[in-house]
């Protein structure tokens, strides 16, 4: 089941980004609430595994651990029939436009 869910999910957004293309921002049919961005961005990682093998007792000497509390917003019941009808909106769209140039 949950193969199958990560599975829609991952269609889904291999469709939103060939709709959104090289913009970065899908917006709602009203064409003012966004419902996806897509913006690229740098990203620094840490390399945990290659430091605890370089120096071993200094990973856990430097690790704490603390509490955290994350808000988790539970909009995909919402945002999901949203998104779909926008992409179903472009696609209509898109093949309008493509018609045009047949034309």
């Amino acid at each position: 089941m949950l193969k199958k869910l990560e599975t829609q999910r991952d269609e889904q957004l291999m469709r939103i980004k060939e709709f959104v293309e090289e913009h970065s921002l899908l917006v709602a049919p009203d064409g003012k609430t966004p419902l996806a961005t897509w913006k690229a961005h740098e990203q620094k990682f840490f390399e945990k595994a290659r430091l605890e093998e370089d120096q071993p007792g200094l990973v856990d000497e430097y690790t704490i651990t603390k509490t955290v509390r994350p808000l988790r917003l539970k909009g995909k019941k919402i945002l999901t029939p949203l998104i779909d009808a926008r992409l179903a909106e472009l696609a209509e769209a898109k093949e309008g436009e493509s018609h045009d140039e047949d034309n």
